[in-house]
């Protein structure tokens, strides 16, 4: 007996399911996006304070990166 690959007309239900999925996910990231646009602290240039040891050796030695 050989076994024939048959065309199965497969419900529309997964291929709905993949479109939701995919409309979900651009959904959310299109709402982070918005949120981090819409932060007024990432418009603001501070400078921070150097407090690691590569940045408090870098200033012993002048700023050269040895």
């Amino acid at each position: 007996m050989v076994l024939e690959a048959r065309n199965i007309d497969r419900s529309p239900i997964p291929t709905v399911i993949d479109y939701f999925a995919l409309a979900l996910t651009h959904a959310l990231i299109f709402i982070a996006l918005v949120r981090l646009v819409g932060n007024p602290e990432l418009d603001e240039d501070v400078d921070l304070p150097v407090s690691t040891k590569r940045g408090d050796q870098m200033k012993k030695d002048g700023g050269t990166d040895a």
